[in-house]
């Protein structure tokens, strides 16, 4: 995803702790794992392996905003900790979601965060 990277090393730099909270496929779990895990080895490097975090359910994660492409992320925990921020894709343009905070390009990142108190 273009700016993805960049944009991550950028949360670094200004402090934040970034995580890669992800869900595997439920029926490639075997291979989805494994191709998370080399993806991040590839693009972020061995370090930030120990920032992987694969769960089936993302509630249970705790954090102050998960950058999501899911339109809707449910699970056990029915008011999570995070302010999902809405990484928009053409699938997810719905306009009964118009009220989520979105996240449009990477390079915009200090903007949502900055429009949800968080800088």
């Amino acid at each position: 995803m273009e700016g993805a990277i960049n944009a991550v090393r950028e949360m670094l730099e200004c402090g934040f702790e970034v995580f890669f909270c992800t869900a595997p496929h439920p029926l490639q779990y075997e291979t989805c794992v494994a191709e998370k895990y080399a993806w991040v080895r590839k693009y972020m490097g061995e370090d930030f392996l120990r920032r992987l975090i694969i769960t089936r359910d993302k509630t249970l994660v705790k954090g102050a905003v998960l950058i999501d492409d899911k339109p809707h992320v449910t699970g056990a925990v029915t008011a999570p900790d995070w302010t999902h921020l809405l990484f928009d894709q053409p699938y997810n343009r719905d306009n009964s979601l118009s009220s989520k905070p979105r996240l449009s390009q990477w390079c915009d990142w200090r903007t949502s965060f900055t429009t949800l108190g968080l800088m």
